[in-house]
């Protein structure tokens, strides 16, 4: 879907900025305007097509594999880093998708696995930082990780699950297990540990 997205959208782009277009130039005094810039690679494919704008990148901006297919799809506004930015891999499969505010990770991301594109992780960043709950997933859709950083971006909580029904739950202080921990093994015996700054309580 992304891919068809960004061929309309280029279709649009090299109709309205025909000012520009060819190879870049590397004298910096033509990037001072407002430009389409095309790169190439040795073998005539396409690098990469950006928009600049007072001679820093503006809108969307895609950079693609020397086989011709998409590498990623990047979004910006003054220059910097701004919504949705698409990363795929040589197959064709998407790898991750996050979203960017005035060049800093701000907001959901989504990571996937290379063969089958199905979800391995999900998350939310807060000026680079993870913040809120992070969940794992196997290929299957199978939820095996569980992860919760406060607005600081310091983990305090966690949870691992296997397919046996087993799992561990416990917290975190100043990046040691802090708390009670609490441990259940495929046969539903569940056994609990204390922990104090990373060491078990006797």
């Amino acid at each position: 879907m992304y891919k068809k997205l960004v061929i309309v959208i280029f279709s649009v782009n090299l109709f309205l900025f025909q000012p520009f277009f060819g190879q870049m130039d590397a004298n910096k005094d033509n990037l001072k305007y407002d430009s389409l810039q095309i790169l190439y690679y040795k073998n005539g494919n396409i690098k990469e097509i950006m928009y600049l704008k007072n001679g820093l990148k503006e809108g969307t901006n895609t950079i693609f594999y020397t086989n011709g297919s998409v590498k990623s799809i990047q979004n910006y506004q003054n220059g910097k880093l701004n919504g949705w930015y698409y990363y795929f891999l040589y197959n064709n499969n998407l790898q991750y998708k996050c979203f960017y505010k005035d060049g800093l990770l701000n907001g959901k991301y989504m990571e996937f696995y290379a063969n089958t594109g199905e979800v391995s992780q999900t998350g939310q960043l807060k000026n680079g930082l993870n913040v809120g709950y992070q969940r794992g997933y196997g290929e299957d859709g199978f939820l095996t990780t569980e992860k919760y950083f406060n607005k600081n971006g310091n983990l305090e909580k966690y949870s691992y699950y296997l397919y046996d029904g087993s799992y561990i739950k416990g917290s975190v202080k100043n990046g040691k297990k802090h708390g009670k921990e609490v441990r259940c093994d495929e046969n539903g015996v569940i056994t609990t540990i204390f922990y104090e700054n990373g060491t078990p309580i006797k």
